[in-house]
């Protein structure tokens, strides 16, 4: 027993030094012919082919001879069931490549990666899609691996590289000559890595509008078992189908809102952006949703997520805490009169969400703030407050949403007073303790933070903005319940 559980160590300690590395195609061939050499053998053994059954009954007697037909028969009969059990089990859909994760494949790629100098690995997804081999994590695999090329190269040598290996056009027709979209790999894509990541090469190379021909198309997964056809879907199934185009529009917003083109892997929270740089990432929403409602209510492309998109936009819109005048009114308007596209059409409190989303921007109209719309949405619906707490679907989320309402009716409170309506000031406060016990020591936190950017703006018209300090809780930019 002692001995059994040293040499247990041993392999243990031995498999830790000296993991196995993953078997080459040729060696899987060769497994693979071995494997099925062997199970063919036992099967000739157990059930012999009629042919060979014929031969050995015409070299026995005459007596023999006369049960042969019977005996071939039966023969025949076995040969058969054993030719239909080994092609059930060749051609069953789990073990088909498309119907799981080719995990050796996938290994194999990542250690050629990792060992191979190639600038190009790109070409190792098309290599292996030639084999049949290709994935949508492989491919996600050769996208990392092109940043990793492009960390060390300067911003001159980043776009001269971009522009001759096309990493993000090639990754995108092989996902649709391959039609691995139709595959769980595409679809369960942890944070839609494939769609971002593709759409951002293909925002360096100036490709945007292959990016808007891709949101067009229809791309569903084939039904199989526990795949429900698209049109049985509910509409709430059928936003979470079309994640991918969200992270698309999201790649598309944060490309125009990046100072810098040519490194678009860095994060565009808490930047400032330019006046331009926001009115273009307006258009981005503007015209999604014109696409949106150019369809009818059963169409694939009325079921384009929009509310991540709308977030990216305004939260770039507040950074800094300072109105932006800079920014096209018509466009501010036009995002404004869409905000309610951002919503889901199967929540029961859609009116409130609606009118909120709404009201919550004029407080960040270029020309002002204005807080009378947010004063006017919480009369109207004050006693909406704990079905709409409740209806966010984890403790932190309802948690986020409290402190974003609170701080957004503490800002229209303090607007409200400044701007001569102590009435309208008093009766949103009185509100706002009703449904929040907390809000009067919460908000007094953020209103001296308010007074005191105030100050700073009265002696520095121009300087760099800041946003009120935490209310104790956490920084959020913007409202984001779970809509």
């Amino acid at each position: 027993m002692r001995s059994s559980g040293v040499v247990q160590g041993l392999k243990s300690l031995a498999s830790k030094l000296h993991p196995q590395l993953p078997l080459t195609a040729r060696e899987s061939n060769i497994l693979l012919n071995t494997l099925t050499s062997s199970f063919r053998k036992h099967l000739d053994e157990i059930h012999p082919t009629g042919a060979e059954e014929e031969t050995k009954s015409a070299t026995k007697g005459v007596k023999e001879g006369a049960r042969a037909p019977v005996r071939i028969h039966r023969v025949r009969s076995a040969a058969a069931s054993a030719d239909d059990h080994l092609v059930k089990l060749l051609t069953n859909p789990l073990l088909a490549r498309r119907g799981r994760e080719n995990v050796l494949d996938y290994d194999t790629a990542k250690v050629e990666l990792a060992k191979s100098s190639s600038k190009d690995p790109i070409g190792l997804l098309e290599r292996y899609q030639e084999k049949g081999a290709a994935s949508v994590r492989i491919a996600e695999l050769c996208l990392e691996a092109v940043q990793q090329v492009l960390h060390g190269l300067s911003a001159d040598e980043k776009q001269r590289y971009i522009e001759s290996t096309e990493p993000g056009r090639r990754a995108l027709r092989w996902l649709l000559d391959s039609k691995a979209y139709e595959t769980d790999q595409f679809w369960n894509s942890q944070n839609g890595v494939f769609a971002k990541e593709v759409s951002k090469f293909i925002l360096l190379e100036g490709r945007e509008e292959n990016l808007w021909h891709w949101i067009a198309l229809d791309l569903v997964m084939t039904p199989g078992p526990g795949i429900e056809p698209v049109g049985a879907m509910s509409p709430e199934q059928r936003l979470v189908r079309y994640a991918w185009r969200s992270h698309v529009l999201e790649a598309i917003v944060s490309y125009k809102l990046n100072g810098n083109p040519r490194d678009l892997f860095k994060s565009v929270n808490g930047l400032r952006h330019s006046d331009e740089s926001l009115n273009a990432a307006i258009d981005v929403y503007i015209r999604a949703c014109e696409l949106k409602l150019s369809a009818d209510r059963e169409s694939h492309l009325y079921f384009t997520p929009l509310r991540a998109t709308y977030q990216l936009v305004t939260k770039a819109i507040k950074a800094g805490g300072r109105l932006r005048a800079g920014i096209d009114v018509e466009k501010f308007n036009q995002l404004h009169n869409l905000s309610k596209h951002t919503l889901n059409p199967t929540k029961v409190q859609l009116a409130f969400y609606r009118d909120y989303v709404q009201a919550e921007l004029q407080l960040w109209h270029p020309k002002g703030r204005r807080p009378l719309p947010i004063y006017q949405c919480f009369r109207h619906h004050k006693e909406l407050f704990p079905s709409v707490i409740g209806g966010q679907r984890s403790v932190q989320a309802k948690f986020r949403f409290r402190v974003a309402m609170i701080r957004t009716i503490a800002r229209a409170i303090h607007e409200l007073r400044l701007q001569g309506h102590p009435k309208e000031a008093a009766e949103l406060n009185g509100i706002a303790l009703d449904g929040f016990p907390e809000f009067a020591d919460v908000s007094s936190k953020y209103l001296a933070g308010l007074q005191h950017i105030e100050r700073l703006e009265r002696e520095d018209p121009d300087g760099a903005e800041s946003e009120p300090p935490s209310i104790g809780f956490m920084r959020l930019g913007s409202f984001s319940p779970t809509w």
